[in-house]
């Protein structure tokens, strides 16, 4: 039972790079504790990373890199990842517009815009109403979420090397 417990916790990890292990222990219908050992082991034997952000942390296959591991932890699956995908758009962004478009509030975006911008993955003109843009590493983690989307059980490929947040 163990290992079948720990093998589907490495399937979840891999169809979804990044999760925090509070969602990993939703999704698996595990107790917190039985994750955390099982992340444990998975991180010994050397088949995920498991990476810190802030006070949380998030797992991700052991294929990618440890920067792409820090931030695909920023843009976990939900808002995020969602305000992320959408800075593929050259023309960049307002708080107000993209909160719309999420049905989120513009304090809630402009929380998420700002991790996004402290770990170098978007950039703002820093006008009265300031617009969002992706930089280089941005785009690469953004193309690595499609990739991961369109095909969520080939997580082994090669992954551009970003910056460290």
């Amino acid at each position: 039972m163990d290992r079948k417990n720990r093998e589907d916790v490495l399937k979840i990890i891999c169809a979804n790079p990044g999760i925090h292990k509070v969602d990993l222990a939703n999704q698996v219908g595990l107790s917190w504790s039985s994750v955390a050992h099982h992340l444990r082991v998975l991180e010994r034997d050397g088949r995920i990373n498991l990476v810190r952000v802030g006070r949380t942390v998030h797992a991700t296959p052991v294929t990618f890199t440890r920067a792409l591991a820090g931030h695909l932890a920023l843009v976990h699956p939900g808002t995020r990842r969602t305000l992320a995908l959408l800075f593929s758009d050259v023309r960049g962004h307002g708080a107000t517009d993209l909160g719309r478009q999420l049905g989120l509030t513009r304090k809630q975006v402009r929380r998420h815009l700002h991790e996004l911008v402290r770990a170098g993955l978007a950039w703002t003109d820093g006008a009265y109403h300031p617009r969002y843009y992706a930089t280089a590493d941005g785009r690469a983690v953004v193309a690595r979420l499609r990739t991961i989307e369109a095909s969520p059980h080939e997580v082994t490929e090669a992954t551009p090397d970003v910056r460290t947040p």
